[in-house]
């Protein structure tokens, strides 16, 4: 009797299967909806599954307290029948528009490229779309146009890049609007949202007393933008390392730069006419880096053998430059997923998302052929 039952629940969801087949067949053929959809319906999938509506629309939301087995059980069935949820009944149904926001400050193409693809990657694995807006230079005339943007575009939640994410008045503002957000960031001053970062003084740390073990003592330093918190902690990392080793500070081994490439040159030409003696040049990132490479190229000196030259971040540019550029490697795709995480998660308000709400990522050395022994 037992195996007689069995045997119908198999018979029945063939027949749900083959009848879904045949009602695709007849929209091919012509019998589609006036969106253009294929009429499937959460009722079909939760025929197929055995399962309730409910059960299948906490899966589709991501929903905690359903266990694996049941997920993967509705998703084998949302499969067979080839089911799209409709973005716009969830969202009336939940009240959200699943859709996150990632803003930020028109900046290196390279870092926003790999931002962007951790942040895209991770919300379309979560059900949510990405609205990506750049802006200009941080300043109050940039606050009434992303205010603008926040009020016409229903998100949930807003992911911030540097130097977004260390602006005191945007923070301001987030916070009064009640929206969501997180921030990928220099390890911050405060905790007043969920936040991923790495230890840039540590990496600038290491990155130093990398040069000094090759014997470099005169070790020219290029400080990125000063908005940017990273930029205060790379240069006191490279300040920590020069006195633990007791070497000479002097102020002509120091110049301003802006993380930009031009100013990685305009950097570079003052260290070498000013800085006398100095034989490794420390950028705070890899753009700036390259600058002072194509100095160093202009005026015939040899890399590594006439000076040193590294960087940080570890850009696609630091695989293509010649010679390669010792550099330090920051996660950028992934810390743009860990802000992706920590943001749905509490827009989920799951479990455990308060406690997880501080992430901090490793960073790591890359060591290629742009540094060498000190001469």
């Amino acid at each position: 009797m037992r195996r007689l039952d069995r045997l119908r629940r198999r018979s029945a969801a063939r027949m749900d299967v083959q009848a879904m087949s045949k009602a695709k067949a007849g929209y091919k053929s012509g019998a589609a909806t006036s969106g253009g959809e294929v009429n499937s319906t959460i009722k079909d999938v939760a025929r197929i599954a055995g399962v309730s509506i409910k059960t299948v629309s906490r899966v589709i939301n991501h929903e905690p307290n359903v266990t694996d087995a049941m997920r993967r059980k509705v998703l084998d069935a949302v499969r067979r029948c080839d089911y799209v949820p409709n973005r716009s009944a969830r969202s009336l149904a939940g009240r959200r528009s699943f859709l996150i926001g990632l803003f930020y400050e028109r900046q290196n193409s390279s870092y926003i490229t790999r931002i962007q693809a951790g942040v895209l990657a991770y919300c379309r694995q979560e059900g949510y779309e990405l609205l990506i807006h750049p802006f200009g230079r941080g300043n109050e005339s940039v606050l009434p146009e992303i205010e603008k943007v926040v009020q016409r575009s229903n998100l949930d939640g807003v992911i911030l890049t540097p130097y977004f994410s260390e602006w005191t008045q945007l923070l301001d503002f987030f916070d009064g609007t009640g929206l969501p957000y997180a921030r990928v960031t220099s390890v911050p001053n405060d905790y007043r949202s969920p936040f991923v970062s790495c230890d840039d003084f540590d990496a600038a740390f290491r990155m130093t007393k990398y040069l000094i073990a090759l014997g470099h003592k005169r070790i020219g330093f290029i400080k990125g933008h000063l908005r940017h918190n990273s930029a205060t902690q790379r240069h006191a990392g490279y300040v920590a390392a020069m006195e633990a080793e007791q070497l000479p500070l002097s102020p002509d081994l120091v110049v301003q730069g802006d993380y930009s490439f031009v100013s990685g040159e305009a950097g570079a030409r003052t260290l070498l006419d000013s800085a006398a003696g100095v034989t490794a040049i420390f950028a705070s990132n890899d753009d700036m880096a390259a600058g002072a490479l194509r100095i160093a190229h202009e005026r015939k000196l040899a890399i590594p053998d006439d000076i040193s030259i590294v960087g940080f971040d570890d850009a696609d540019i630091a695989r293509k430059l010649w010679p390669a550029l010792t550099t330090v490697r920051q996660p950028v795709r992934e810390l743009a997923s860990e802000a992706s995480a920590l943001l749905i998660s509490s827009l989920r308000q799951e479990a455990g998302s308060g406690e997880a709400a501080r992430r901090l990522l490793p960073l790591e050395l890359i060591i290629r052929e742009s540094a060498g022994r000190a001469k």
